[in-house]
């Protein structure tokens, strides 16, 4: 029986045909959703390259990034809570920080079933499933690899870019 589906949440119209699925199953099974939107800490503060005497303004970059992300992150939450409601799907929002696998993953294991979207716009370092290092081009296909019980969802209309 499905109780609980996780929707992996980003700014994508892969993420939003995620979320209409879930909602729909959740009417359908009478099941609870968790929105998951991840702050991609590990790859917005990576060590590049700077020039000598430049590394405060690379440090005040990267904050300014975070912030910026941070309220991406939060409107993502917001939509998906108030889709929800309107839906009236009982829901939970989650905030994560970290590699967008390795959050997804650690959530997975509270649900039983989990929708992302096919393309995934996190950026992130392509670091892997954490079970099974396997290293493919979203987090949603290394949570799918990882044998979590995953459903990923493309466009609506079917058109992939």
């Amino acid at each position: 029986m499905l109780r609980t589906v996780l929707v992996a949440l980003d700014n994508s119209p892969y993420s939003d045909t995620a979320t209409t699925i879930a909602i729909d199953w959740a009417k359908r099974f009478n099941a609870r959703l968790l929105g998951l939107a991840i702050l991609d800490k590990p790859s917005i503060t990576a060590p590049t390259p700077v020039p000598l005497g430049a590394s405060a303004f690379k440090r005040e970059l990267d904050e300014s990034r975070l912030v910026d992300a941070q309220d991406r992150i939060l409107g993502f939450l917001s939509r998906f809570h108030k889709r929800c409601s309107l839906a009236q799907v009982p829901a939970q929002v989650y905030e994560d920080v970290g590699d967008p696998t390795k959050c997804i993953l650690r959530q997975a294991h509270r649900c039983d079933c989990d929708y992302s979207g096919l393309r995934n716009t996190l950026p992130f370092r392509n670091a892997g499933c954490a079970r099974h290092g396997s290293r493919k081009g979203s987090p949603a296909e290394s949570a799918a690899d990882s044998g979590c019980t995953t459903g990923i969802a493309g466009r609506a209309g079917g058109e992939h870019s």
